[in-house]
């Protein structure tokens, strides 16, 4: 099987913590679990950081209702690519909200013009990584 993979960052147009957040894990959880995709979404204060990873054509269905959800705005894809593995096997989507310094570091290298896709993925997997090991 082919796999690919989509990572992106988008503005919330709520705060953290807000009731939308959880609704948002729910529906990605069961949807993806259901279609064999995986992976992992960070909620910061301001942004919602996602990785995706399934068949390209499963992972572009998901991507395009994620586009159209009315709960973020400004999305911008920081890589597309078919890929050799998953990084987050074991989870259809993982979660964390986190307001650390490695979250705001993380926002910052996404906001750059031309943003370091290895530099953002090693923070969003240590992210990743912490969350794991306090699940």
């Amino acid at each position: 099987m082919s796999l690919f993979q989509l990572f992106y960052v988008s503005a919330s147009l709520h705060p953290s913590g807000h009731r939308s957040d959880m609704e948002i894990l729910e529906t990605a959880q069961d949807h993806n679990s259901e279609n064999g995709i995986t992976g992992f979404l960070l909620r910061t204060p301001t942004r919602f950081v996602q990785i995706l990873e399934g068949t390209e054509a499963s992972v572009h269905d998901v991507f395009s209702r994620i586009a159209n959800d009315e709960r973020h705005k400004s999305i911008r894809h920081i890589a597309r690519d078919m890929v050799t593995q998953r990084y987050f096997p074991e989870w259809s989507m993982g979660f964390a909200t986190r307001t650390d310094t490695l979250a705001a570091n993380l926002v910052e290298t996404l906001s750059a013009e031309a943003p370091d896709f290895q530099e953002a993925l090693d923070m969003l997997l240590s992210i990743a990584s912490d969350t794991m090991r306090s699940a």
